[in-house]
């Protein structure tokens, strides 16, 4: 049997319907079922019930994960401990890793995740959050390449001369270049967050927002400038998510076509290079 130092504790976060245990279930066994040379693993796995939609209506679709966060998600990691016992951290030093019901693991361990994450919070006390499982789209050829390539595939008349636009194709752009040149991320699929003070952070952030002012989850984490937790993206993104065929939240459209709502969103690489940190900071 796999000693404790191969067990990484994981919150996960779904709601009480059929469709979402079900969800809920999968994931697990997938969890369960994936092996890593290192023999780490999620374990155990503990679930917490957010609101659902359909109970709460006058909440909307836009609030509903940030009102669970709020009111369930972060008052109940404030009264239990999910720690790493094994690396004798003291409690504030702690990591407590919160996933969505659709997570999905690549190339990297939890292990690894685990030692990625401990790493930073050790050497960087005023980070309390870690984004581990978020994405954005690449870089795209404008308006006018567009056109002008396809003029140019006409012109030719040829198949062997057509320009790939597609987003599969195309160089590996790092996210800090992504997020310099005013692009947004989505999906909070895979947090770390420091015990106790990253939980105490973002739940009296969340507190002190308006109600007006509340949003999506992920919007409100990563690109409101009502609150300065310091949070940093892991690049490239450790960890993706399902396809779904349900999601309590609305999409954008630009958000859809690039692995949000229903669509399934996988890391495109291996971090053989080793792990970078974005810092969010605030203009």
């Amino acid at each position: 049997p796999l000693s404790s130092c191969h067990d990484v504790p994981l919150v996960i976060v779904t709601v009480n319907t059929p469709y979402y245990r079900s969800r809920l279930a999968e994931t697990t066994g997938f969890l369960s079922n994936t092996s890593f040379g290192d023999g780490t693993r999620f374990k155990p796995i503990t679930a917490v019930d957010m609101l659902n939609l359909s109970d709460h209506p006058s909440i909307g679709a836009n609030r509903i994960v940030f009102e669970g966060w709020r009111q369930i998600l972060l008052r109940a990691l404030s009264r239990y401990e999910f720690t790493n016992n094994e690396r004798s951290l003291d409690k504030d030093q702690s990591v407590v890793f919160i996933a969505e019901d659709d997570l999905r693991l690549c190339d990297v361990s939890p292990g690894r995740i685990r030692d990625a994450c401990t790493a930073v919070f050790a050497d960087n006390p005023d980070i309390h959050i870690l984004s581990l499982g978020h994405a954005y789209s690449p870089a795209k050829p404008s308006r006018r390449q567009r056109r002008r390539a396809k003029r140019q595939q006409s012109n030719n008349g040829h198949s062997g001369n057509n320009i790939s636009m597609g987003a599969t194709h195309a160089p590996r752009h790092s996210l800090l270049q992504h997020v310099n040149s005013g692009k947004g991320l989505h999906g909070a699929t895979l947090l770390a967050l420091r015990h106790l003070e990253g939980i105490k952070s973002l739940l009296d952030a969340m507190e002190a927002l308006p109600s007006g002012k509340r949003c999506h989850f992920d919007q409100f984490l990563f690109h409101s400038n009502l609150h300065d937790i310091g949070i940093a993206f892991s690049d490239p993104s450790l960890a993706g998510w399902a396809e779904v065929s349900e999601t309590l939240t609305s999409v954008g459209s630009g958000c859809r076509r690039n692995g949000g709502g229903r669509l399934g969103q996988l890391p495109d690489g291996a971090c053989g290079d080793g792990i970078q940190w974005v810092r969010r900071t605030l203009n």
